[in-house]
């Protein structure tokens, strides 16, 4: 139903209020808001305290998380140029789902020149999403996007973390300069970058990296561990299941839930055998683990189980 003033003046009084809570009807006056709703809207919200402001889309963000249908990213859009740094922060992390390209050049912006590390950061790991996109898709966004993250990984007066961040970000990216730099992290002497580096081989998901997971998986570093173990789910290769299934002794929850999630992944009767040995394993988390990897292994395996039951009650004569 189509918001009216009133409604969107009782809205932004209730933003206005930090002692005054978003019910749903101000949701609904601020979801999908037409231009002249949002002109409105920015007038308001440069009068609002930063802190409030902050509120505000963290609130927006969560009841959209509860509820698909509100659209907050003309919001989200405006707090990205916010000169609060946590606004910012909270928008970008906001955007995480959306699917919208025209965002790129301005996500890309905050990578290289925000002064806030934690956006800067958040930029590179949400241009990820939007790589991954261009790849499965085929859309002309690869080359902007290897440039801006490559230029960040290589930018040696950035903070590691987000070098890091942007490799794995760039990574699901077929390119030679992507197989290059995740090339580079593997052989730094620094285990930040080597755990970027086997999280980006397991986006990039291409087989020229399997022998270097496979060493990584024997590592004794719990750091390079579960990144090498997160990144042989992606690659899918039943080569890891030896690796993968000497780990169902780890004591370790959090290394034995990946370990079985990978297991789920790759799908083979070998993963599915591995998985069942924690069928009855002491903690709920884990045994839930073994459920949703069964049932993604009966998926993976469902074509054949459907072919095997025509044969057996001979249908289709």
């Amino acid at each position: 139903m189509k918001t009216t003033n009133e409604e969107l003046r009782r809205a932004l009084e209730v933003i206005a209020d930090e002692d005054q809570l978003l019910t749903e009807a101000e949701f609904n006056a601020l979801s999908d808001m037409t231009s002249d709703e949002m002109e409105d809207f920015t007038e308001r919200w440069r009068t609002i305290d930063c802190t409030r402001r902050q509120q505000v889309v963290c609130l927006l963000h969560d009841e959209s998380d509860e509820k698909t249908s509100y659209d907050f990213s003309r919001i989200y859009r405006l707090c990205l140029r916010d000169h609060d740094a946590d606004v910012r922060y909270e928008a970008v992390k906001a955007l995480w789902e959306s699917r919208d390209t025209s965002l790129i050049p301005r996500l890309t912006k905050l990578m290289m020149e925000d002064e806030s590390n934690d956006v800067r950061e958040a930029a590179a790991e949400i241009l990820g999403n939007f790589a991954l996109m261009t790849e499965l898709e085929d859309l002309p966004y690869s080359a902007e996007l290897e440039n801006a993250l490559l230029s960040v990984y290589y930018n040696e007066n950035e903070l590691d973390s987000i070098r890091c961040q942007a490799l794995i970000a760039v990574a699901p990216l077929s390119a030679p300069g992507v197989i290059k730099a995740i090339g580079d992290a593997q052989q730094k002497s620094d285990e930040i970058y080597n755990c970027a580096a086997i999280c980006a081989m397991g986006r990039n998901t291409d087989d020229v990296w399997i022998p270097y997971i496979i060493e990584a998986l024997k590592s004794e570093d719990k750091e390079i561990l579960l990144a090498a173990v997160e990144a042989s789910g992606e690659l899918e290769s039943p080569e890891f299941i030896p690796y993968l299934a000497s780990l169902m002794i780890e004591k370790d929850e959090e290394l034995l839930y990946q370990a079985i999630v990978a297991l789920g992944k790759i799908g083979t009767t070998a993963a599915k055998n591995a998985v069942m040995s924690q069928a009855e394993h002491e903690s709920e988390k884990i045994r839930d683990a073994v459920q949703d990897a069964l049932t993604l292994i009966s998926e993976k395996a469902s074509p054949l189980t459907f072919a095997f039951d025509i044969k057996k009650h001979g249908i289709g004569g």
